[in-house]
């Protein structure tokens, strides 16, 4: 580009304009601009563990690309592992409880057979051990022991990427 400078009409030629006529040249000017912005994720997923504990290891880093399956972090255990033991002599004692029961039950029938007690005690002892049937029942479900333990390891049920959102 080129700038220039035209007389007036009306204006003598002859004299010499002393106006100084620069080159005009094209340059790039980057002018910094800052946003506020905020990438939101097409699915967002919760993961939360099924028992409560303390976190004793992450295993995958924010922005991370993480697989269906694989482990996202886990939970401290020995507290689980507490509870597993209790749980299982539970069990045990539920099951001597039991046994005690019905060999009572076996005793009072004979007893009743020689008109010796009366039969409402045997109904008694009938029902005690089904109580105690039934207590075995529930220590066993509560001792479950794999299913407790596996559920200090989280995994993702899908592959994507770890997000900024805290264990």
């Amino acid at each position: 580009m080129y700038g220039y400078l035209v007389a007036k009409p009306g204006e003598k030629s002859g004299k010499k304009d002393h106006t100084p006529v620069m080159r005009l040249t094209t340059t790039t000017i980057e002018v910094p601009q800052s946003y506020v912005a905020d990438v939101q994720a097409v699915q967002f997923v919760e993961v939360k563990p099924k028992v409560e504990g303390f976190v004793e290891a992450v295993l995958v880093d924010e922005g991370e690309h993480v697989k269906k399956g694989q482990v996202l972090f886990k939970l401290s255990s020995a507290e689980l592992y507490e509870e597993v033991k209790e749980a299982q002599a539970n069990h045990k004692q539920a099951q001597a409880e039991l046994k005690m029961a019905e060999v009572e039950v076996d005793r009072i029938k004979r007893l009743v057979e020689k008109d010796i007690i009366s039969p409402i005690r045997l109904e008694q002892a009938m029902a005690e051990a089904d109580v105690a049937r039934l207590q075995v029942q529930q220590a066993k479900s509560v001792c479950n022991v794999r299913r407790l333990i596996s559920r200090t390891r989280r995994s993702r049920l899908f592959r994507g990427i770890r997000g900024p959102h805290p264990l």
